[in-house]
């Protein structure tokens, strides 16, 4: 397993008690095609000797190995005042494609701040950004799926849904997602020649 790289950017801004600081993770154990590198943005703020602070953005730029050709760069604004502790370490990432996991996966919706997978089934890598934490159901991600051309797009659906799902069926092409609007697991079918998601009926009660 490749050694995963953190850069720690050097820029620090401080000014009427608040405090931008930018953190640079490079990610080279989560792909057998490409590098990951997130560039976090945090703002701190001080109000009466409490620091209150939040992720304000991700920038993920999509490296190809060997020639270290930038694919795409992508920025996810995220403005979260609940995901403070999120993107703090190197280790909390998620490979479905290399086998690399984070501690605890799947216990209170966390799968990591960044997670590759095939979400879709369709041979193309994909990745998820947590872009939120819900006080109740977890963390919340944006999800961006590979197409035919090697860009990557957000898919709208998934990241409608926001929660990551608790199974993942290749065989029948199939997710479950927990809803928590109203205590049930619900199946979505990626259908190939539509490349659309279908969901699926009767929903499942949780177990």
């Amino acid at each position: 397993m490749q050694k995963i790289i953190l850069l720690i950017a050097a820029l620090v801004l401080t000014c009427a008690g608040s405090t931008i600081a930018q953190k640079t993770f490079l990610h080279t154990n989560l792909s057998p095609y490409f590098n990951y590198k997130l560039v976090v943005n945090k703002f701190t703020d001080k109000v009466d000797n409490y620091e209150i602070g939040r992720v304000t953005s991700v920038d993920v730029f999509i490296i190809t190995k060997g020639n270290n050709q930038e694919v795409q760069h992508i920025t996810i604004d995220t403005d979260s005042t609940v995901m403070y502790n999120a993107y703090t370490s190197n280790l909390a990432t998620t490979s479905y494609i290399t086998g690399k996991m984070i501690e605890g996966i799947g216990q209170d919706g966390e799968y990591g701040d960044f997670v590759v997978m095939d979400i879709n089934f369709d041979g193309r890598e994909d990745f998820a950004v947590k872009v939120d934490v819900s006080a109740s159901a977890g963390a919340m991600y944006q999800f961006y799926t590979m197409q035919p051309d090697g860009k990557y797009k957000l898919d709208q659906l998934l990241s409608n849904i926001s929660y990551f799902p608790i199974n993942i069926f290749p065989d029948r092409k199939e997710i479950q997602v927990y809803s928590h609007g109203n205590n049930r697991i619900v199946r979505y079918r990626f259908m190939p020649h539509t490349q659309s998601w279908l969901l699926m009926e009767p929903q499942v009660p949780p177990r």
